[in-house]
């Protein structure tokens, strides 16, 4: 099983056998050599697999030390998680914050335990086999073992046709594989197998810190930097990084506490379809930043023909590799780094929708003018003051509605209504909660890329996210004016004084009624297996009926595009993605840009 994950996982693989039980890992190392293992260790009765970052690595290390626990800072991740796992047993878990997936073998209490992080950045899965418990962070993995049921779950697939994310945290699009939630533990032991949340998200309950307004800042840029730093433990590093404020604070930080060499960013605009100002802010603060950044021009991929066969393909259905400019960005980063930052998370944890009203405490209300006085001061924008009300999700009835080419829509309605009227999937209260933040995890996956490419997120950090929410939210949240005054004389003012800026439209709809629907589009509607979701006829009625296309409803094309072309060849798993030769003059012309062919 370990053998199908080379190709993403490079530098060797071990197993350890323990009477009825084998632990194993395939390593892609991303931290320096110094503290780098193979995710494979064992102490005394105890055997740990792991896929583990650490945040606060001295903490724990001090943490240990004054435990009585003998542990240097060369030992890897996995070691320090597993030599806590022998001082502090499940409470381990309470001391250890980071991006994680173990497994814990106890061959002492014969005790099998399992546990993600805190925001499910790692991935955890889990089947029940003729009697065998397998646990992984890989499902492609998981589905070669000789007895695995591949039987689709008609609810999930109905699910991935018409929600953002999955409605169920636990549920995979195969009904015998379940994943292990964010924050949750798998405990196997005397023959039961429960599943036990080790950490609840709160709402923002932190005393609201009264300190100056530079000491505030102070403290918000220690812990942001804290962040960027533990994820970037490799020479080399890719970065996301485009013309707003979330992807571009991440770069400025990133230079500013571990240096630009050996960092290389990567963007993505439009240059035909819609009015986009992304690429030319990215160069600009790259120039600022003195980092390298390459530009890809993505007018074409959403109508761009899928692999066939494929490059490789993901365990579940999702977009192809040639289709997503992210896809297109990892596989070149890859060539560069271990590596690579994205800025996702920036708006929820910025959000004030948990608020309503001034949060600051009334005897230190007399020190708003004084924040705001200072905020105005230092990035030169009028700061938002006033109340604002709660906003609830904004809906329309195209989200709210099944659409009529579902096979049997079953309770589909009732889930988008609870999907979209979910309070909870908004403000840093969703960051942890929502399930829509996994499945962006998953998606940059090594597992899902088939890229030897970790993708870190800094905003997704509980240090980072505890400073933000002991911030008064007046004036600080709102315009995201705690970032923009941490990032003063960092960016071009242009950057830092940007609004939130969204596209005026849907690429993917804009670009097929320019270019029409494409012919492979037409094609993979005749895959056999689709008519068991999708009633193609009135599929192909409503896909040919323009004038009546919503963003909503070409989103919802493309799942079908991508279920299809995924059923297609979904016995192919494992094949390796190829990591294509660099570009003539991408070393010397960093700042090259780069299309994709017009489709046809």
């Amino acid at each position: 099983m370990l053998a199908t994950t080379s190709y993403r996982a490079p530098d060797g693989a071990r197993v350890i056998v323990d009477r009825s039980v084998a632990l194993g890992r395939a390593s892609l190392r991303s931290v320096q050599e110094a503290v780098a293992g193979d995710g494979l260790e064992q102490s005394g009765d105890l055997i740990l697999a792991g896929d583990v970052r650490l945040d606060g690595r001295s903490d724990l290390i001090d943490a240990l030390d004054a435990a009585g626990v003998q542990v240097s800072t060369g030992m890897s991740d996995e070691a320090l998680v597993l030599q806590a796992f022998a001082r502090w047993d499940l409470a381990a878990l309470d001391r250890i914050i980071g991006d994680f997936a173990v497994i814990l073998w106890d061959g002492a209490r014969q005790r099998l335990v399992a546990a993600r992080d805190h925001y499910g950045v790692a991935q955890l899965y889990t089947a029940t086999i003729g009697g065998t418990l397998l646990v992984s962070n890989s499902l492609s993995c998981m589905l070669t073992h000789p007895g695995a049921d591949r039987q689709l779950d008609h609810a999930a697939v109905m699910d991935f046709l018409v929600l953002p994310a999955r409605s169920q945290p636990e549920a995979t699009i195969y009904g015998a594989f379940h994943r292990v939630p964010p924050g949750h533990m798998l405990i196997c032991e005397a023959g039961r197998t429960v599943l036990r949340r080790y950490w609840q998200p709160g709402p923002d309950g932190h005393p609201r810190v009264r300190f100056s307004p530079r000491r505030q800042m102070d403290a918000f840029r220690f812990a942001f930097d804290q962040a960027v730093a533990d994820r970037r433990r490799w020479p080399q590093a890719g970065l996301s990084l485009s013309g707003g404020l979330d992807s571009t604070g991440i770069a400025a930080r990133l230079v500013s506490v571990t240096g630009q060499e050996g960092l290389r960013a990567y963007t993505a605009e439009l240059r035909e379809l819609l009015p986009d100002d992304e690429g030319r802010l990215a160069r600009k603060a790259a120039a600022r930043l003195k980092i390298p950044i390459e530009v890809l021009a993505t007018d074409h991929l959403p109508l761009t023909a899928p692999v066939e066969p494929p490059e490789m393909l993901p365990p579940e259905p999702g977009e192809a590799m040639r289709q997503t400019a992210d896809r297109q960005i990892y596989m070149r980063a890859a060539r560069h780094a271990r590596v690579f930052f994205c800025g996702y998370g920036g708006d929820p944890l910025f959000s004030d929708d948990e608020d309503t009203g001034f949060v600051m405490p009334a005897l230190a209300l007399g020190a708003l003018p004084l924040h705001a006085l200072h905020c105005w001061r230092v990035s030169g924008m009028r700061p938002a003051l006033r109340p604002f009300p709660p906003r609830g999700p904004k809906t329309s009835p195209a989200q709210l509605e099944a659409p009529g080419w579902l096979v049997d829509s079953g309770e589909v309605g009732d889930r988008l209504a609870a999907w979209y009227g979910d309070r909870q999937s908004s403000g840093r209260a969703g960051m942890a909660r929502a399930p829509l933040w996994p499945e962006i995890f998953q998606h940059a996956d090594p597992d899902v890329t088939g890229v030897p490419l970790r993708v870190r997120h800094p905003f997704f950090d509980r240090r980072v996210i505890d400073a933000v929410a002991r911030l008064p939210a007046r004036p600080w949240h709102p315009g995201k004016m705690l970032l923009r005054v941490a990032l003063a004389g960092q960016l071009p003012a242009e950057v830092l004084r940007r609004p939130k800026t969204t596209l005026g439209g849907d690429p993917g709809s804009i670009a097929a009624r320019r270019w029409g629907i494409q012919g492979w589009m037409e094609a993979l509607l005749d895959v056999p297996d689709l008519a068991g979701f999708v009633d193609v006829a009135a599929f192909r009625r409503e896909l040919h009926d323009q004038p009546r296309w919503t963003f909503y409803s070409f989103a919802r094309f493309r799942r079908v595009w991508q279920l299809a072309y995924w059923l297609k060849w979904r016995d192919r798993f494992h094949q390796p993605v190829t990591i294509r030769e660099p570009w003539p003059g991408d070393q010397e012309k960093p700042d090259q840009s780069r299309g994709i062919p017009k489709p046809h």
